[in-house]
């Protein structure tokens, strides 16, 4: 995944929190504290996600194969929704690991999300097709042939 789809998307975000992110946040962690309960589903953090989001996320990239090394965890579990969102509320380095997994399971139809979401086409790396003509016993014949853009090593001039 491009790192600018990735930044673009959390800093898009992050430009966005203003006085009533911030109370909603506060609001969260102290009914949280205080009732063992999450209260409702706010977005939070650098890329502003909600906990919903982040669970569906990251199981989908478990089952896929995508991550590991996390619990999967359980929408209807309210400390399993708290924990989600407090990880993105604490770390800018999950909430933005985050960003490219939510990307992947938009492209998969969201399965296990709130909303029915059509599957995209999968992504695949780009071709150019360049054409040339070449001499073809004495009549001229179009012939197509795919080649990869060779890849630009940094500081290159070419």
């Amino acid at each position: 995944m491009r790192k600018a789809l990735i930044q673009t998307t959390a800093y898009w975000e992050m430009r966005h929190i203003d006085p009533a992110d911030e109370a909603a946040w506060a609001a969260v962690i102290s009914a949280s504290v205080t009732t063992r309960q999450y209260i409702r589903d706010t977005s939070t953090g650098i890329a502003k996600q909600r906990a919903v989001t982040l669970i569906g996320a990251w199981n989908h990239a478990l089952d896929k194969g995508y991550g590991s090394g996390r619990p999967r965890r359980d929408l209807s579990v309210d400390e399993d929704k708290y924990n989600a969102w407090k990880q993105a509320y604490d770390s800018e380095t999950y909430a933005l690991t985050s960003v490219a997994l939510i990307h992947r399971w938009d492209i998969d139809g969201k399965p296990g999300g709130d909303d029915d979401s059509p599957a995209l086409r999968q992504p695949t790396l780009a071709t150019r097709t360049r054409r040339s003509t070449r001499s073809c016993a004495g009549t001229r014949a179009q012939v197509t042939s795919r080649t990869r853009k060779p890849r630009r090593e940094w500081g290159s001039t070419t």
